[in-house]
């Protein structure tokens, strides 16, 4: 029997009212539209990830992400969605919470350990040059409190963790040395320790975000691939990376909330490990094949994708309206009516047209 939440509604154009509207990290952007939905946003994707029928199939629309800038990643790595943004002073880099060095790279848009002075190049000396950070010198009372309008609010919350566990080994010991490092057999069992040791810092940092933030879904971000490959073959993934990601996102589920992994490149290969790690969702690149990954892995791990149709148009101005109903038509063929054998969360949220279509049409398909 279903739950008094998701009790089937039929859809109603009410709706798509404009009730009111979400808060924004950025001032001089307005907030998200706020709809009158049946139920709240939260509850709805709550309910999609443990894997009930929701009333509609979750957008990016749906969720507030958080990247507080009390912790020391964010701020090196300049990204922070915060009431208390960045200024222009701080957007140069920093040290992180091991206090790795990163610069900031304005041609890119973002940072990058300074290059040319690893931590350690065996992984085997990593005790001698890495401590825990004491993350309880972090105000995580105040930060709560500075970012409370986007806390409640009724859409999932969810927190950017950066630097995961690949991108962790190379930022102590630059890319090729932790390249190698997952493949020597004189430093992988260091390597498994070096894993062990973020985990025990990761857990208490999501238990954190839980007590303060009240966070739905873990964000871990730890890219596996480049252009044209992933970094390392399926079996190292399974060996070096599985065990430590799956504990954290076991850790998630005992915790009641969810694991997104962001990981960027061309990674279709390790899609098998994201699934055997216990991954709730997997953000990617959409240059990946998202279909592919969708028909053979729909029914184990939610695909985060974006729309079918390029939406911006030369000069970053808005699509017509028409172009977003034809994409969300188009994903709602390839993805969204599906939804009984596979699953899929619609990415991107800008397009007004886009997200409005895809929860008419969801709504109508599961309510």
């Amino acid at each position: 029997m279903e739950s008094e939440v998701l009790t089937r509604i039929p859809f109603s154009t009410d709706e798509l009212s404009v009730v009111g509207s979400y808060p924004s990290f950025n001032p001089a952007v307005p907030g998200a539209k706020k709809y009158n939905t049946p139920i709240p946003p939260r509850v709805n994707t709550l309910a999609f990830l443990r894997g009930e029928k929701p009333l509609w199939i979750p957008r990016g629309a749906d969720g507030v992400t958080l990247i507080p800038r009390i912790i020391p990643d964010n701020v090196a790595r300049v990204f922070v969605f915060d009431a208390n943004p960045l200024t222009p002073d701080e957007s140069t880099g920093g040290l992180d919470m091991f206090g790795i060095k990163w610069v900031f790279v304005p041609q890119v848009n973002g940072s990058m350990v300074e290059p040319g002075n690893p931590t350690f190049t065996d992984a085997n000396e990593w005790q001698d040059h890495i401590k825990e950070p004491n993350i309880d010198e972090w105000d995580w009372a105040g930060s709560a409190e500075r970012n409370a309008a986007f806390i409640g609010t009724g859409r999932a919350t969810t927190i950017w963790m950066m630097t995961g566990l690949f991108e962790r080994l190379i930022s102590f010991m630059d890319f090729e040395n932790a390249a190698v490092a997952l493949i020597d057999d004189d430093q992988k069992d260091a390597v498994h320790e070096i894993f062990s040791f973020l985990c025990d810092v990761y857990e208490k940092q999501i238990d954190r975000y839980q007590k303060f933030f009240e966070a739905d879904i873990i964000y871990f971000h730890d890219d596996w691939g480049a252009q044209r490959s992933p970094f390392f073959s399926l079996d190292v993934c399974m060996e070096m990376i599985v065990p430590y990601l799956k504990r954290l996102s076991d850790y998630c589920h005992s915790k009641e909330m969810f694991l997104n992994l962001h990981c960027c490149g061309a990674v279709e290969d390790l899609v098998p490990a994201m699934v055997a790690a216990g991954c709730d969702i997997w953000s990617g690149q959409d240059f990946n094949n998202k279909k592919r990954i969708f028909d053979n892995f729909g029914d184990q791990i939610v695909v985060e994708v974006g729309s079918p149709i390029p939406l911006m148009v030369p000069g970053g101005s808005p699509p017509e309206p028409e172009k977003g109903i034809e994409a969300a038509e188009k994903w709602m063929e390839l993805y969204g009516n599906h939804f009984e054998q596979k699953k899929a969360i619609a990415s991107g949220g800008n397009v007004e047209s886009y997200i409005e279509t895809i929860y008419e049409k969801s709504r109508i398909l599961l309510g």
